[in-house]
């Protein structure tokens, strides 16, 4: 096993030197729909005078949960053209008040925040995807139900940003119009994804690096059956552990 198992470590390692020291998380995935499906408006005309009063402006909200605290640190999100003045990204609390999917709107969000140097990536069809790395890393309790907000910010008044839908997602979109004086719940489910930072597994000496020691200590727990070289977690110590193992340990250390 001696010859094989070096083998794989080699592997292991070339591939961990290929990987970026930012890699992501995909923690809550709602990938956009064929050609955009539905799009809803979502956007603010960013009035030099102060008012911004357009009745074409309008609001999107997409729910979503964790199962357990989590850190956020990068979002991703699908849409119809590119804002001239970036977007402004806020989060929010379920409403207490009630047992409907929609953000306490009397409080306000918690967190919001405009970016002007989002990454846009064409993917057709006047459709983008978008990138963003949050300014500070949030935290999010388990349980409870939060929104994200993405405004598109607009120089004229009659122009729009379409925010894509997600075949994925269960409960629909919060949205809201100026013109219509309304807030409505949709039953259509907005493009996004929220990403964290990845959980270095492989890091068994905890130094923040992924190196021989790594292994080394893989190789002796695993050779004294202690729980720390169960990778898959089954109770017993064989091959899918090593394979794990290695998965881990190339997928290398945020």
């Amino acid at each position: 096993m001696g010859s094989l198992w070096s083998k794989w470590v080699g592997v292991a390692a070339s591939a961990s030197m290929t990987l970026g020291a930012f890699a992501q998380s995909v923690l809550v995935s709602q990938p956009m729909a064929p050609n955009g499906g539905v799009t809803r408006a979502s956007q603010y005309w960013i009035d030099p005078t102060g008012q911004n009063d357009s009745d074409n402006d309008a609001r999107a909200w997409e729910d979503f949960t964790f199962d357990q605290p989590t850190t956020l640190t990068h979002l991703r999100w699908w849409g119809q053209g590119i804002p001239a003045l970036g977007f402004e990204i806020s989060f929010w609390n379920q409403d207490p008040n009630t047992i409907a999917y929609q953000p306490d709107l009397f409080s306000g969000p918690f967190s919001r925040r405009v970016y002007t140097n989002v990454t846009a990536t064409p993917v057709g069809g006047g459709l983008y995807q978008f990138d963003v790395a949050l300014n500070q890393p949030m935290s999010f309790a388990g349980g409870p139900r939060y929104f994200v907000s993405i405004i598109g910010r607009m120089p004229e008044s009659w122009t729009q940003w379409k925010w894509a839908q997600s075949y994925a997602g269960q409960y629909g979109c919060f949205w809201w119009m100026r013109g219509a004086h309304m807030y409505y719940h949709l039953g259509d489910n907005r493009a996004m994804e929220l990403l964290g930072p990845v959980t270095c597994e492989a890091d068994l000496n905890d130094d923040g690096s992924l190196d021989f020691f790594d292994v080394q200590a893989f190789l002796s727990a695993f050779a004294a059956q202690d729980p720390q070289a169960d990778f898959v977690a089954d109770g017993t110590f064989d091959f899918f552990d090593v394979q794990a193992f290695l998965a881990a340990f190339a997928a290398g250390c945020p």
